[in-house]
């Protein structure tokens, strides 16, 4: 990465920035010092920009939550949830702020690279001393990885997309060589963990670009798309470790049955219906105490899961709702749900004109469907830089974007 990247387009706010972006892969305290001296950097820039539409939406849709939880006097004491989206507000505000977003982007690229040959050498030291790659569901799996696997294969889907708009914006063959480089060594790393929701988002997003790329005629293009699908099947009938974790069994009626008694999200999804049905959800405005959300919960898995060592697992574990929209819902009701859609409809609105971006978009929704972002730091943090990151702006011609 060349000196020229501090130049008068650069500033100390942007560099702030890119090393919150660096470390976000790589640990879980050194964003937060980064996040609070990119604010403070931020504070000492000469101009100020307004806030954008985008913006007045995370606004409203905070200060909604912060409002209901002031008027429960719910905020301090359940604060481990609510600084989540103050700093979702804080952080999409300044990614709406930088100037040169490809440095950004670059050392997101770099902190998920270092996260990634990190793991790699972890699991090359177990495979040299068990003979074995035990990535399918097992706990060595948990041990091995330095991120959580969905958040891990999204990092890298991230830095997938980001390494593809820089190479379209790249000056040199060593520059794209690299990042061609990276692409690939990032796909084959989420097909290895088996990061499942990644893994197909990523398979999409290549097809495409292979597609826009070699311009087919449909008679070709049909047959070539089932070789394709053809091979994916073989690879995945292949792999043991994708089998585990798609839940694939010799029959149908056995893959069923097994993926209904091993995937979590079939019990927690059951419960959030008999959770709604509960007198202290209001429909409107959802829990008073979303702390009662988990107790509700806990007290679905016990009433629910007959098997007894599943059952006690549930309820050591606490799985949350799994579901980012069911958790807007039962936090906020239809009001909290309703401010949520509308802000990912101004992001769409934003994203509809650029395929990358809305890509973005879309891999994010997905995620929020099966995963509750708002409830770790890494999950606010990706959605809080990278929509604002990839929508479309009256300066981002002038860098490269």
């Amino acid at each position: 990465m060349k000196l020229r990247i501090l130049k008068n387009e650069t500033t100390i706010f942007d560099v702030f920035f890119a090393l919150l972006a660096f470390t976000i892969p790589i640990s879980l305290a050194l964003p937060n010092v980064f996040l609070v001296l990119t604010f403070l950097a931020f504070l000492f820039k000469e101009k100020k920009k307004k806030i954008n539409t985008y913006g007045k939406l995370v606004l409203l849709l905070a200060g909604f939550f912060i409002f209901k939880a002031l008027l429960n006097k719910e905020l301090i004491e359940n604060f481990f949830i609510y600084k989540h989206v103050i700093v979702f507000v804080v952080i999409s505000f300044l990614a709406f702020n930088v100037k040169n977003k490809n440095l950004v982007k670059k050392s997101f690229v770099f902190g998920v690279l270092s996260a990634v040959i990190f793991t790699i050498s972890q699991i090359v030291i177990y495979y040299l001393k068990f003979d074995a790659i035990p990535l399918g569901n097992t706990a060595e799996a948990g041990e091995l990885l330095i991120v959580h696997r969905p958040y891990f294969g999204f990092l890298c889907f991230l830095g997938v997309l980001c390494s593809t708009t820089l190479i379209q914006t790249s000056k040199n063959l060593q520059e794209t060589l690299f990042y061609k480089i990276v692409i690939a060594l990032f796909i084959m790393f989420v097909y290895v963990i088996v990061a499942r929701l990644a893994l197909g988002l990523l398979i999409i997003y290549v097809c495409r670009i292979f597609l826009q790329r070699v311009n087919l005629p449909k008679k070709k293009l049909f047959p070539l798309i089932g070789v394709f699908i053809s091979l994916l099947a073989v690879i995945a009938i292949n792999n043991k470790n994708i089998k585990k974790r798609l839940h694939i069994e010799n029959t149908f009626d056995k893959t069923v049955k097994v993926f209904s008694n091993q995937e979590p999200r079939v019990v927690i999804w059951s419960c959030f219906f008999d959770v709604i049905k509960s007198p202290d959800f209001n429909y409107f405005t959802g829990y008073s105490d979303v702390k009662n959300i988990q107790l509700s919960l806990n007290d679905c898995y016990k009433q629910s899961i007959k098997n007894v060592s599943k059952n006690e697992y549930y309820l050591k574990t606490k799985f949350n709702i799994h579901n980012q929209f069911f958790d807007f819902f039962l936090q906020g009701g239809i009001i909290g749900l309703f401010l949520f859609l509308i802000l990912l409809g101004c992001s769409f609105y934003l994203c509809r004109n650029n395929f990358t971006s809305l890509f973005v978009l879309v891999g994010f929704i997905l995620f929020l469907i099966v995963e509750n972002l708002f409830h770790r730091q890494l999950g606010v943090y990706l959605i809080g830089i990278f929509i604002p990151l990839f929508m479309k702006r009256k300066d981002e011609q002038s860098y490269g974007d």
